[in-house]
């Protein structure tokens, strides 16, 4: 199954191998100190060390060649992290996807790709095609290890459910696929050397995308 936006491209080769279920638990959060910015912390569940800090961040204007014209475009920027923001190029979207973006981390060795949805829906249901095809049970594995790989399971922020995310090694790509049911983005990043630990570490704590 292939999610297109212009030169922008979801894929999930169905070749994976379904893992053994296990019953994801949730992790609770550490309370920041007082007078400082409180990071929002993703739990990658089952495992309780995993977390992603969000920074908000304002909506830098993008250059024209980072994005095209229109609102969802530059929306979509606005929750790209500031760091990863200079590398991405941006399409407008078509059907129900809003706009879409590709962008890199690493020096090219991470690849990321962020899809806005028109409607939570439309998003959940592309990610749902993602996962049959993957052959991966749901709510099995666990993301952090990749020993368990290929996983599907839920994941906080901040304490409370934020989405899905989806762990899956095929043919050479290294990948995760995860859901924003707040934001309506879903998204994928692969690590081109297939370095396990460096792209779950990106996930947890560098990819957002930020509110």
């Amino acid at each position: 199954m292939v999610v297109a936006v212009g030169a922008i491209y979801l894929t999930l080769p169905p070749t994976a191998t379904p893992t053994p279920n296990t019953t994801p638990t949730a992790t609770p959060t550490a309370t920041p100190p007082a007078g400082t910015i409180p990071a929002q912390t993703a739990t990658v569940m089952p495992t309780p060390q995993a977390t992603l800090q969000h920074t908000t961040t304002p909506l830098d204007e993008p250059s024209p060649t980072q994005a095209p014209s229109g609102d969802a475009a530059q929306q979509l920027l606005g929750h790209v992290p500031e760091t990863i923001r200079p590398t991405c190029v941006t399409v407008p979207g078509s059907e129900s996807v809003l706009a879409g973006a590709n962008c890199s981390a690493d020096a090219g060795a991470i690849e990321i790709s962020y899809l806005a949805y028109a409607s939570p829906e439309s998003m959940l249901a592309d990610y749902e095609d993602f996962r049959r095809l993957s052959g991966i049970e749901a709510g099995t594995g666990d993301c952090s290890d990749p020993l368990t790989w290929p996983a599907e399971i839920p994941y906080n922020v901040g304490g409370q459910p934020a989405g899905r995310v989806l762990c899956s090694e095929s043919l050479g790509a290294t990948s995760i696929y995860w859901t924003d049911d707040r934001l309506g983005i879903l998204s994928r990043a692969t690590h081109t050397g297939s370095h396990h630990a460096r792209l779950v570490e990106f996930w947890t704590r560098e990819a957002g995308p930020f509110p």
